[in-house]
């Protein structure tokens, strides 16, 4: 089952503080990261985050935590990510890949030998 939450009406720190009285063991959880980082960009924006002071920057914080289930450390990162350049992205690791050591045409060969 899938619910949509509209927190748009949410935007003052003293509407957050309500929030976070409530009962702890609500927690939400994005069909995707995609989806988290663009909600997580859309309430950096709209609680003008950058321009609070660190006492209520702590608050939307946890706010934040509270909802997504990101750890303090990811979220740091993420909203650094935000200020340093301007956009929340997934970012993606490459693993090392050993390189192949058949072609295509190798291995079209090999099938025809085996037959």
């Amino acid at each position: 089952m899938t619910i949509q939450m509209d927190d748009s009406h949410i935007v003052s720190i003293t509407q957050i503080k309500e929030f976070l009285k409530l009962n702890n063991s609500i927690q939400f959880k994005s069909v995707s990261k995609k989806e988290r980082n663009q909600w997580l960009e859309q309430v950096i924006i709209r609680l003008r985050y950058f321009k609070l002071r660190k006492k209520d920057k702590t608050l939307v914080k946890k706010y934040i935590m509270r909802i997504t289930g990101l750890s303090d450390s990811q979220l740091t990162r993420l909203i650094a990510r935000k200020k340093k350049f301007g956009k929340i992205w997934f970012k993606s690791t490459r693993r090392h890949c050993f390189p192949k050591k058949y072609t295509p045409k190798d291995v079209a060969r090999l099938i025809e030998k085996n037959n």
